[in-house]
């Protein structure tokens, strides 16, 4: 019997291995990525023409809670999956997909322009902060939105469809707040 002498997989900011994905920050600072996305079709490369900011980005940025609070109750319109969705560099398809939500629900509420109710806001809420906050420990939004998408060794299911609860939320939360100190995932 052949034993292995593989190393425990390493997460840090400046550089991850997961699923067959590999990113690292060179030393000017450019990101290397080897290997296209895995079961993500739908994934576009970055164009840094499309405007990627997302409904809650700027209100997250600027710690505007009670802004938020009021937003995800009153409901975020349809549009928000589409901005999410092309910040993250996936289809709306994929999108609802993983954090369950229904396409045909959607597709109404962007044909009438009503708002989504106060618990798809919240998924969506969730989904982008866990985006902002992968953006902010992994320096890069191609690099976060690939993380986002990605199955990972330490997670049951992508980052992306653990912002449907709150517990695989928080749980995602924590393993970004271990990967920025460079602590074991």
């Amino acid at each position: 019997m052949a034993t292995s002498n593989a190393k425990p997989q390493t997460l840090t900011a400046r550089g991850f291995v997961s699923g067959g994905f590999v990113a690292s920050k060179r030393a000017g600072g450019s990101t290397e990525v080897a290997k296209s996305v895995v079961g993500c079709e739908d994934f576009a490369p970055s164009d840094h023409s499309v405007d990627r900011t997302t409904p809650f980005e700027k209100a997250l940025r600027t710690g505007e809670y009670d802004k938020l609070k009021k937003t995800v109750l009153e409901g975020v319109p349809g549009t928000a999956t589409d901005e999410l969705a092309a910040a993250l560099r996936i289809s709306r398809l994929t999108l609802t997909n993983e954090l369950d939500i229904s396409r045909s629900v959607v597709a109404a509420k962007l044909a009438s322009g009503a708002l989504l109710s106060p618990e798809l806001s919240d998924k969506l809420y969730r989904a982008e902060r866990l985006f902002a906050k992968a953006k902010d420990v992994f320096e890069s939004d191609e690099d976060a939105a690939l993380w986002m998408v990605e199955s990972h060794a330490f997670f049951a299911e992508k980052p992306l469809a653990m912002a449907r609860t709150t517990p695989g939320f928080e749980q995602a939360m924590a393993v970004l707040d271990k990967i920025s100190f460079g602590l074991p995932a």
